[in-house]
């Protein structure tokens, strides 16, 4: 009574004895109401209660029920249908007293069966009623389907093509093997659209079709193949269409009783009937005692068939769970459980009895019925012809992607539309209703054609069928419509009567010579182009011997085997013949020969060669005439005077002349396609990589500098040298190609010129401080006369430019051409301060006439906020900014400078920008500029003064520190000034290692120098130590520097002289900011005002902290060489 399916019980009269709850809830009616009854006239529906008593009969006799449906009448009226299996109830003699009728509801499931047979059978009408040939391909390449379009197509009865091969039977011999190839594929799920195929008639015409391919499931597995495509001999587009899948229906349930198992409380089989043997496989005998889930279930479905099981043994009814058993074949069968408690006498549950329905069958059935149905709906949508379906009303049911491509008209703007109102034209109304109504009548229209007019207003003709659809009863319920758009046949067969017009007047007024011959080598085809070449024209060429009569004797042989190479069928590519023309002259052609083939027939069927030629006689000429140059090119590059070498993109060489080998003592076939590394010093590399980079994007490469380096010797040689970017035969960039002269003696007359400079403005330099310093002591003493004073401040002031014109060319010796010597220290420079601290003091300073640096129409601008620290030469970056802020004011009358700044972390550098509205600069002076001693304007009327090394000075400051300075300028507009400097030095030097060696004696107080920087604050002390008479402690480093002469000279004159300073300019270091100092009252300058007058960390002011009882020490120091001066 608990069993969750239905259970009914009659006696031998066939009254009811058994009516479980389920049966209850199935019909409506319950146990107290039923007992007693005839199961036949209480329940049964009138049409099958005859049937029902017939089965019942049966198994009243002890026969098998085989499933057997019932159809029962509930309470409410409603049909349900339930699929029986019957057990005999027998006597203690074994007489069959009764039957136990165990019962499944499929009344749904039956419902969807009978609507996919239903859509099957409709799409099955519509496939055999398409306008487009549709066949079925089985795994083993044999027709199953042929519709009435195929036979229409190919002649061949539907009845003659059932079971034969595709492949074998109709496609063309050429296409054989792809097509097998495609549909082998498709078996197994790769489809393809849009394929040609060639078949054979039975007429033995050959006919062209376009073909689509597509899969069909069984199973969830690929099964056969349909194919589906249009006639593109005659029409352009022909469809995929529908096919019958009704024959595809998945095979139903058959001959399956209920199984009933039974567990105990742990799991173990105790009850395993005969139809849960057939499902397993297992007898009876084999499955008691073992676990039931662990063994028969598979994994995936354990934990819940046996929380499943466990719920029935809690006293819980568990209707309808699944279950997957394992075969013993490894298959699985699905079951569909209703577990209910099994309990002993004393009503202890003691295990579970499962009542079971084998779904498996019914389940692969439904799976296939939905696949085909899903296969035909995935056709009709995509199938490349348009198909359209309406209702009984004439409103759109259907309508395919292609239809909506055609139309221009979305599924969504169509659905439920009227066809004829909405799409039709209204001159054709009347007939396509009469065909729609015709089909809606059972009377099907084939090759129906009808303009219809897009959403743009474009025209297309539709050649389509009219089928009728019909439901699951077999009532008409609207119309299919396939259809086939033939405007762009009509188009092309248009185009092509056009093309081939065309093509014929192409070809006789080609600017190439194009003529053919027949298999027997007469002459068919010859253009006009022909006729110009060969002096030929087309009426005494045409049906002579090509061969034997128009071509050289030295050629024939190789041109009559070519033409059989072509004849046999394969094409001939850039084959040269000789001509010979009608007044004997020779002439050179390149030809491209294809086989000329009879349309409609196979390969093989060529009935000639269609030649395409150039006149390559001028070229060939040229070609030789070419390399002829080239060979007299590389002879003079080779025998040149000069030094020509070539670099591949990969810095590999590629030409190195004579000149270069012997100067460099390298052979040209040592270093062919060896890197020029090897062969150039590190800095010339670099040049060379941007240099080859300039080349390849074509920017100009002219005068750059390059040191090669000689066999055994040390010396490199120095080259001046313009590149030009080396072509390929195809116009890429595939190196350069260098061209120069030898300077290695310009560069050492340089040299020695440089040096000689830094010699002369060394030793003016001691004097010159020394002018500054007595004309300040002239001027400020009591005794002098104040005539005199006009002349001693402009020998003050002379003195003074002329120490910055010297310290300047010393910068420019050391920065440039003294690279050796060059030392910079390694600080933290907080770069914002330095900047504010020089605008500061070109907003207050005065140039040598009194003008005030920054002009009243100018405003100098600091707009630098924070910027990160970064390691550099405090003092050089101070004289960077200085030349380039006061050079920017110096060049500006009216406007502003401006100054700003950016860090830019990515490519850890800080960026300084001096921006001004002055005068500008040329576009071909940029870079001039930035030359020593060079000005922009050089004339002796010139309006701004000075040496122009400014520039240069503060260009190579930044290039030691791993940065650049870049400029940006419009003339007449105002020029931008732009630094870069990285935050870490990419410079080398460490002062801190400068050698000392400084000794004296307390009684004579006299210093031995051998070297002394003043740069550090022990040396500051050391010199203290010497002008206070206290011993010196002997120190010594590493090396030592060669500079004892100028600082014994400096210290002899710190012991040897006092002056007195009571005012006056103190020299500023090169490039610095002037430092004054002022005078604090009488007697002399105080030591806190000379202070004050330098910034906190500059080297002078650690030299003014010596101080005595009536006088100030104020010590000069030159930072480049490390020369002194001391004034006491």
């Amino acid at each position: 009574a608990a069993a969750s399916a239905p259970v009914f019980g009659i006696d031998a009269d066939g009254r009811i004895n058994e009516w479980n709850s389920a049966a209850t809830k199935l019909t409506g009616y319950d146990r107290d109401q039923m007992l007693g009854e005839s199961l036949v006239v209480s329940v049964v529906q009138v049409d099958q209660q005859d049937a029902a008593r017939e089965a019942l009969d049966r198994a009243l006799r002890g026969l098998s029920l085989n499933r057997f449906e019932l159809h029962l009448q509930t309470r409410k009226g409603e049909r349900r249908e339930i699929l029986i299996s019957a057990l005999a109830r027998r006597g203690p003699g074994g007489d069959v007293i009764g039957v136990l009728l165990l019962g499944h509801d499929v009344t749904e499931l039956n419902s969807r069966l009978q609507r996919a047979e239903a859509n099957a059978a409709d799409f099955s009408r519509l496939m055999e009623a398409a306008n487009t040939p549709i066949l079925r391909i089985d795994s083993s390449g044999c027709i199953t389907e042929w519709n009435r379009k195929a036979v229409d197509l190919t002649g061949y009865e539907r009845s003659e093509m059932l079971g034969k091969k595709l492949v074998q039977t109709v496609v063309a011999e050429d296409q054989r093997d792809e097509v097998a190839g495609i549909i082998s594929k498709a078996l197994e799920g790769e489809e393809r659209s849009e394929f040609d195929l060639s078949i054979v008639t039975e007429a033995g015409e050959r006919r062209e079709l376009m073909m689509n391919t597509t899969a069909l499931r069984e199973g969830g597995g690929a099964g056969d193949v349909l194919l589906v495509g249009y006639d593109i001999t005659e029409v352009r587009q022909m469809h995929r269409e529908q096919k019958n899948m009704a024959d595809d229906l998945a095979r139903l349930i058959n001959n399956a009783n209920a199984p009933i198992l039974g567990v105990n409380l742990q799991g173990q089989v105790t009850e395993w009937n005969e139809k849960a043997a057939a499902l397993s496989g297992y007898t009876r005998d084999e499955a008691l005692g073992r676990h039931f889930v662990e063994e028969f279930v598979r994994e995936d479905d354990r934990s819940e068939v046996a929380q499943a099981l466990q719920d029935a043994c809690d006293g819980h009814e568990m209707p309808h769970f699944e279950v997957s058993v394992i075969h013993r074949d490894g298959s699985e069968v699905f079951l569909l459980l209703s577990a209910t408690p099994r309990k002993d006498a004393q009503g202890n549950v003691v295990g579970v009895v499962a009542v079971g329905q084998d779904f498996t069958t019914l389940r692969q059935a439904v799976f296939e019925v939905s696949s085909v149905a899903d296969d035909m709906r995935r056709i009709v949508e995509h199938a490349n012809a348009p198909i359209f379906g309406i209702d009984t009303d004439g409103n759109i049911t259907e309508w395919n992607r292609k239809l909506q491509d055609i139309s221009e008209y979305t599924q969504e703007e169509m659905m439920g539309k009227p066809l004829l109102e909405t799409f039709v034209h209204e001159e054709c109304r009347a007939e396509v209703g009469k065909v729609l109504t015709n089909a809606l009548n059972g009377v099907e229209t084939q090759n129906y054609e009808f303009p219809i007019f897009t959403k743009s207003g474009k025209r297309h003709d539709i050649l389509f069928n009219a089928t009728s659809r019909r439901g699951s009863s077999g009532n008409i319920t609207g119309v299919m419509g396939v259809g086939e758009d033939v405007s762009k046949l009509k188009r092309v067969i248009e185009d092509n009567e056009k093309a081939a017009a065309d093509l014929t007047l192409l070809i006789e007024h080609a600017s190439a010579p194009i003529f053919g011959i027949s298999t027997s080598g007469l002459i068919t085809v010859w253009n006009k182009k022909a006729s110009q070449i060969s002096g030929y024209s087309k009426e005494n060429a045409m049906g002579r011997h090509l061969v034997k009569q128009f071509i050289h004797r030295s050629h024939k042989r190789d041109v009559q085997g070519m033409l059989d190479q072509v004849l046999s069928g394969k094409e001939v590519e850039n084959f040269e013949l000789a001509m010979v023309t009608a007044t004997g002259e020779r002439r050179e052609l390149l030809l491209n020969a294809t086989p000329r083939r009879q349309p409609g027939e196979d390969e093989k069927s060529v009935i000639g060669v269609v030649c395409v030629g150039q006149d390559i006689t001028l070229l060939n000429e040229h070609r030789t005439h070419s390399e002829r140059v080239a060979d007299d090119l590389s002879q003079l590059i080779e025998t040149a005077n000069a030094p020509i070498f070539g670099v591949g993109v990969d810095m590999n060489i590629i030409e190195w002349n004579g000149w270069v080998a012997s100067k460099s003592g390298w052979r040209k076939e040592d270093v062919v396609d060896r890197n020029i590394a090897e062969f150039i010093s590190e800095r010339s590399c670099r040049i060379v990589e941007e240099v080859v980079y300039n080349a390849s994007t074509t920017q100009p490469c002219n005068n750059f500098e390059l040191e090669l380096r000689c066999a055994g010797q040390e010396k490199p040689v120095c080259l001046l040298l313009n590149a030009t970017p080396r072509l390929s035969p195809q116009g890429d960039i595939v190196g350069i190609i260098c061209v120069g002269q030898d300077i290695t003696n310009i560069k050492e007359i340089e040299l020695k010129k440089s040096n000689l400079m830094a010699t002369v403005s060394h030793e003016l330099k001691s004097p010159i401080h020394g002018i500054i310093g007595l004309s300040s002591t002239i001027a400020v003493g009591p005794e002098t006369p104040k005539s005199m004073l006009r002349p001693l401040q402009l020998i003050h002031s002379c003195a003074t430019r002329l120490l910055d014109m010297v310290s300047n060319i010393m910068d420019v010796n050391v920065l440039v051409h003294d690279k050796s010597n060059l030392r910079f220290s390694r600080d933290k420079v907080q770069v914002a301060s330095i900047i504010e601290e020089v605008v500061i003091l070109c907003r207050h300073s005065i140039d040598k006439r009194g003008v005030p640096v920054v002009k009243d129409g100018v405003n100098l601008l600091n707009q630098v906020t924070e910027l990160p620290i970064i390691e550099a030469d405090k003092h050089r970056c101070t004289q960077l900014l200085y030349n380039l802020i006061t050079n920017a004011c110096k060049f500006t009358q009216r406007g502003y400078v401006k100054v700003t700044a950016e860090a830019n972390d990515a490519k850890q550098e800080v960026m300084i920008t001096v921006e001004d509205t002055g005068i500008g600069i040329a576009p071909e002076n940029l870079e001039r500029v930035f030359e020593p001693f060079d000005q922009e304007d050089t004339s002796e009327k010139r309006h701004y003064e000075g040496l122009g090394l400014g520039l240069s000075i503060s260009r190579e400051v930044a290039i030691k520190h791993g940065g650049d300075i870049e400029v940006k300028s419009v003339q007449g507009e105002g020029s931008k000034f732009t630094v870069r400097l990285p935050y870490k030095m990419a410079v080398v030097t460490d002062i801190d290692e400068v050698p000392l060696m400084l000794t004296t004696t307390p009684t004579e107080r006299v210093a031995t120098v051998s070297s002394l920087d003043m740069r550090t604050g022990s040396q500051s002390q050391q010199l203290q130590s010497v002008i206070e008479g206290e011993p010196l402690e002997r120190v010594e480093s590493k090396k030592g520097t060669h500079e004892e002469m100028g600082l014994t000279r400096s210290l002899t004159s710190l012991m040897n002289r006092k002056f007195s300073v009571n005012s006056g300019e103190i020299g500023n270091d090169a490039g610095s900011a002037p430092s004054v100092a002022t005078s604090s009252g009488g007697g002399g300058i105080g030591t806190q005002d000379m202070l004050d007058a330098f910034p906190s960390d500059s080297v002078i002011k650690d030299m003014l902290e010596i101080e005595s009882d009536s006088s100030a020490t104020i010590v000069s120091v030159d930072e480049d060489d490390g020369s002194q001066s001391a004034l006491v």
